[in-house]
């Protein structure tokens, strides 16, 4: 049988190319101004951030991370418009099929027979032939062959064939009759998702050696080809649907034998052509080839037009999901950091004064220690001319500066506890937080040491011998002058030579004692007040020091992802109103190309929005029920391959958005927060339907699944 002629049709598969060619340029330089405002924003941000850096290791190269994927991912996506629309402009008048299927399903001999080849591309035993990515031409049709899937190496070869299928306008999908396997299914499920028009060809597999009978080829053929067996594999390919939300039943399936239609090549260019009939007869390769042409001239012009918009809408809707995520997941940190950032403000108030109720009963049980040794002290010591060495040593038992120290090192080691809490409560809710510098950050090195701690000590040994010149002075004392002056003299010498004038011996050492115990308790509280002055300024620096230092870095972080977020939301918006812009255009070129402008208005007129999962779903909003009718959907629907769902707009948005989950949620299980601009879905439902469903919604509106 001679190839259908497809001329005429290809030449309406250009045109409705150029068209489609428009669609996309011009959707392409709105999203570029589109990127070009989200990468000014980035760059706000960055210069906010660079202002004043997050000062905790592994925060600011997160967060410099963070701006850097998102100008990457902005890169990306404009590079995929390019590339794939420059890509298509090359090949306009082209229609591309591409051929897919693991290692051995056939590929390669359907290439041959195609082509009238001579057999040379043909595998032999379990070797990979496909290596590389090839071309040829079939009835004005260019088909590209890509590497199997599954074989060794096989994940590049998986990488190398989806980059081919996705400009291609067709996908032809071979497998073998030998049971679908997983593997096959995976990737079947990988190429719907492109969106694009699949057909499959089950390559019946039955041996036709050369020292076999016709009779007995014929006959296992037609077994092998026994519509119920072909049916059967047919549903069990079908079920693999399930799992991934997807409905196959609907994909044009068609069984041949693709060694035997080789063997109809080899006999008509031997000049056998009745031999050539038998086996192309049995091989049921025209039923392959028809339906090939029946595709592309029933569905070729909408298809071209539908490969435009989609190598434009599939990059949209996987960076606007991606967004809504990011975006949600920045906000939700962003919280948490506010939560936490407050949470440590009142631990540092709470810190902060419980600390001065310490330091204040330190120095009270101190003042009182020290009252009762100038007590003793004084009774025992007025007549002591070492009388400031000995106090010297009172206040050294009393080892002041090390207590004092205890208490700050206590104090600190409580605010490391606080920080160190704060981090563990951050670290179990921040996933992209490297935790771990942030501590080695926070609690070292330790702001109170040593040598920035007052000798108080010292001030207080030098307050007694202070005190002791005073009070022997005031006691008429006369101090001879020494090598080492009154104080190596000593407090002592009171008793061994004062000169009494007017008192008695007894009166005036009664007042020297008095006098020294007076003076000493001045001196005591003089220096108490001090060091409690120096506790507090410590108390302070501590606080200010750690505490203050990750308030201020939490809310650096806080501003950032703040930003982050509204970059990213603003940027999905923008994608959520220019990707249903698009899949309007979209209808209503499918419609007036179908109906005619007059006719397809009727129902064009009426839809207010749409939203679009390629070769998956498309969900018209209509006006009023029953205003987009169901030959206008069922027309569509067998035009673009795709399943064509309605829902009629309404005022309450949580009815309207129930419609859009198709009743799987509720209208009461579904709340819209309209001043966070977000809808929270609650549902168990673990169905992979919804799946698809939730990735309608997230066209018209971010939603989270919640409580």
């Amino acid at each position: 049988m001679a190839d259908t002629d497809l001329s005429k049709v290809l030449g309406e598969c250009c045109e409705a190319a150029r068209s489609g060619y428009e669609l996309a340029s011009g959707e392409k330089d709105v999203l570029d101004g589109i990127l070009t405002s989200a990468e000014e924003k980035i760059r706000e941000t960055a210069v906010e951030y660079k202002v004043s850096p997050c000062e905790i290791v592994g925060i600011g190269e997160t967060l410099e991370g963070q701006l850097s994927e998102i100008q990457g991912s902005i890169d990306d996506l404009r590079m995929s418009f390019s590339e794939d629309l420059d890509a298509l402009e090359r090949d306009l008048e082209k229609f591309s099929i591409t051929l897919f299927g693991r290692t051995m399903a056939g590929k390669s001999t359907l290439m041959e027979v195609l082509t009238e080849g001579d057999g040379s591309a043909i595998g032999m035993g379990a070797q990979r032939t496909t290596r590389d990515i090839r071309s040829y031409e079939w009835n004005g049709l260019a088909v590209t062959d890509v590497p199997g899937i599954g074989a060794f190496e096989g994940e590049e070869d998986t990488r190398l064939a989806f980059d081919a299928a996705k400009t291609a306008d067709l996908i032809v999908f071979l497998l073998t009759d030998d049971a679908p396997q997983a593997v096959e299914a995976d990737c079947f499920r990988q190429v719907k998702d492109l969106g694009k028009p699949v057909i499959v060809i089950m390559n019946v597999k039955v041996s036709v050696d050369s020292g076999k009978s016709v009779k007995l080829v014929e006959r296992d053929m037609n077994r092998a080809f026994d519509y119920e067996r072909i049916e059967e594999i047919r549903k069990q390919f079908c079920k693999f649907a399930e799992p991934f939300g997807q409905d196959w039943s609907s994909v044009p399936f068609v069984a041949a034998h693709l060694k035997s239609a080789y063997e109809a090549v080899k006999c008509e260019k031997d000049g056998d052509l009745e031999k050539a009939d038998f086996w192309r007869r049995i091989s049921h390769i025209d039923d392959l080839k028809s339906l090939i042409c029946e595709e592309v001239s029933v569905r070729g012009k909408y298809i071209r037009v539908k490969t435009f918009a989609d190598i434009i809408t599939n990059p949209m809707i996987e960076t606007l999901s991606g967004l809504d995520w990011q975006s949600r997941m920045n906000e939700s940190q962003g919280r948490v950091i506010a939560d936490k950032k407050r949470a440590l403000e009142k631990r540092k108030a709470s810190f902060t004064k419980e600390g001065k109720k310490r330091i204040e009963a330190f120095m009270m049980r101190l003042k009182t220690e020290l009252r009762t040794d100038v007590a003793t002290f004084a009774e025992d010591h007025y007549n002591d001319k070492m009388a400031d060495i000995e106090w010297g040593k009172v206040i050294k038992e009393k080892d002041i500066e090390g207590r004092c120290k205890t208490l700050l090192d206590d104090m600190e080691a409580e605010v490391d506890g606080i920080i160190q809490e704060t981090i563990r409560e951050i670290t179990s809710e921040l996933k992209y937080v490297s935790v771990d510098s942030i501590e080695r950050s926070f609690l070292t090195p330790a702001l109170v040491d040593a040598k920035r701690i007052v000798s108080w000590t010292s001030l207080i040994v030098g307050g007694g011998g202070t005190v002791a010149a005073m009070i022997l002075t005031l006691a008429g004392v006369e101090v001879a002058a020494g090598p080492v002056g009154w104080i190596a003299a000593g407090i002592g010498l009171a008793g061994g030579i004062g000169v009494l004038f007017i008192e008695s011996r007894g009166d005036k050492l009664a007042k020297a004692r008095a006098r020294l115990e007076k003076e000493l308790n001045e001196s005591v509280n003089a220096t108490c007040d001090s060091i409690w002055s120096q506790l507090e300024k410590n108390l302070k620096r501590l606080v200010k020091g750690k505490i203050d230092l990750v308030i201020s870095e939490l809310g650096k972080i806080e501003s950032v992802i703040d930003s982050l977020a509204s970059t990213q939301d603003e940027l999905a918006d923008s994608l959520r109103l220019e990707l249903r812009s698009l899949n309007m255009t979209f209808t209503f070129k499918i419609g007036n190309a179908v109906f005619g402008e007059e006719e397809a208005s009727k129902s064009l007129s009426k839809i207010t929005t749409a939203a679009r999962i390629p070769g998956v779903c498309t969900l018209l909003s209509e006006a009023s029920e029953g205003a987009v009718t169901d030959e206008f959907r069922s027309k569509m629907q067998d035009l673009i391959a795709e399943d064509v769902k309605v829902v009629t707009a309404n005022d309450d948005a949580r009815v309207f958005l129930s419609g859009v989950l198709e009743g799987m949620v509720a209208p009461h299980n579904i709340e819209c927060d309209e001043e966070n601009d977000i809808v929270t879905i609650k549902t168990d439902n673990k169905d992979v339907k919804l799946y698809n469903r939730l990735r309608l919604l997230e066209q018209f509106a971010p939603y989270k699944i919640g409580g």
